[in-house]
């Protein structure tokens, strides 16, 4: 079912029972032509389905003798869910939750842990909600002996009349080619789509119109890529090994002669080691841990630079700290901006401890983080291979260091460390910058309260 209901108006309490009326029209009209399988976009139930008040048995009356997915915000006590319910003849077969959230998009929503098939007539749906149908995983783990159709939620309003809907719905192809089994897409604005096994989109709904799609969809079909796409990435990371491991060798083996790259390996791996233990040893130390880590931290980058290497130059880090703090300011208006598109509003979240107690121990982080990345590391990377290596390297080692952090604080470190390279290259200052990463630091709480 596509409503076509404009993304800003779902939320919107005054035109709820229009919203509901346009769904149960459209649910009555699919059911009417014979469709047994009827799919909702996403979140298009603009109130809970479960509890006291829930519309759950409104829903169920719309097409009480056949299968509904049907979605909706819900919230309950742990959390606001981007959830999908599944009926057959008005009971429930199961839930399913959204998974992976949208970096950056989905603030304040509560992940979901399962994705198990849930069993119906129309065989065991596996259920993709929007950004989700973009992770080959979901579909190929959620492929089983009598899987029906793969069913893909999504609200793609947000991306207007850009080439965003297309791109997204082309997902659905390749999900259906390589698991074997009929897609169901049904996006709020469109591009709704009925793809068959073999990858031929059997019905399709434009952008910006309301309305419903009904197709036959053949049973799904056994693929290789099911039963072994476990094994593609570690095949590819293999056969890249065996091409390019002697040669990557050979260049190692040259570069270790050099004493630059020497330095820069201990620049990195030492301090480097450190950051990587700091989260899973705060929470086996006292409070006064929270001081001690990053003075550990700034002592390594100290050492590993040979004192000089932390590149502080006393006149120049005051317009280090402007500057920084100008492009943490930058992006901070735009992610309020765009937080408040959605009904999001970021305030300052307080340290652990508070501002008093908490401020100290994070502003020694982030100088030692400036003085491990922007100093050391850059500082031997620079004197190996010049300014291009002294960028990267000074840019990259968070992805190494934090894996297990949410993927906004990967991708705002790439952005402020990028921006924060060329600020230490055009200053030669590093430890001028701790202010403005500590402000960042900050900023990345705000994001901790919503999610």
């Amino acid at each position: 079912l596509q409503p076509n209901i404009p993304p800003l108006r779902k939320g919107d309490a005054a035109t709820r029972q229009t919203q509901m009326a346009v769904m149960a029209r459209l649910v009555r009209e699919a059911r009417a032509r014979g469709a047994d399988l009827i799919v909702f976009p996403e979140t298009v139930v603009p109130l809970n389905l479960f509890g006291p008040a829930g519309a759950l048995p409104e829903v169920a009356a719309w097409a009480p003798d056949r299968v509904v997915v049907a979605t909706s915000f819900e919230a309950g006590s742990d959390g606001v869910r981007n959830s999908a319910v599944v009926l057959q003849d008005g009971v429930v077969r199961g839930t399913y939750a959204k998974r992976r959230l949208v970096p950056f998009g989905e603030a304040g929503v509560t992940p979901g842990d399962r994705g198990d098939p849930i069993p119906t007539r129309a065989g065991f749906l596996t259920i993709a909600i929007c950004y989700e149908s973009a992770f080959a995983e979901i579909a190929r783990m959620g492929t089983r002996p009598g899987a029906g159709p793969l069913v893909i939620v999504t609200n793609d309003g947000w991306f207007g009349t850009s080439a965003g809907p297309a791109q997204h719905a082309a997902y659905a192809v390749l999900r259906a080619v390589e698991t074997g089994r009929p897609v169901a897409r049904a996006a709020n604005t469109g591009i709704s789509l009925i793809v068959d096994p073999l990858g031929r989109v059997r019905a399709r709904l434009p952008l910006d119109r309301e309305g419903w799609l009904i197709a036959g969809a053949p049973a799904s079909i056994p693929t290789p890529y099911v039963a072994g796409g476990w094994a593609f990435a570690p095949a590819v990371v293999a056969l890249a090994a065996l091409l390019l491991l002697p040669a990557a060798g050979r260049a190692l083996r040259a570069a270790w002669q050099e004493p630059p790259f020497r330095r820069l390996v201990g620049a990195l791996a030492g301090p480097g080691l450190l950051v990587g233990l700091q989260r899973p040893a705060e929470a086996l130390l006292p409070p006064a841990g929270a001081w001690v880590l990053p003075a550990v931290v700034l002592r390594a980058a100290w050492a590993a630079a040979g004192g000089g290497g932390l590149a502080f130059r006393p006149r120049r880090a005051p317009l280090s700290a402007v500057l920084g703090l100008a492009v943490v300011g930058a992006l901070e208006a735009v992610m309020i901006s765009a937080y408040g598109r959605y009904g999001f509003v970021l305030q300052p979240a307080p340290p652990q401890g508070g501002w008093l107690a908490g401020g100290g121990p994070l502003l020694l982080g982030a100088l030692a983080w400036e003085g491990w990345l922007r100093g050391a590391v850059f500082t031997a990377a620079r004197a190996w291979r010049g300014t291009p290596a002294a960028l990267a390297f000074s840019t990259l080692p968070p992805l190494l260091v934090l894996p297990a952090r949410p993927p906004e604080v990967l991708i705002w470190s790439l952005l402020v460390g990028g921006a924060f390279g060329v600020i230490r290259l055009g200053t030669g200052d590093a430890l001028g910058l701790a202010l403005p990463r500590a402000a960042g630091l900050a900023l990345l709480g705000m994001l901790t309260v919503l999610r």
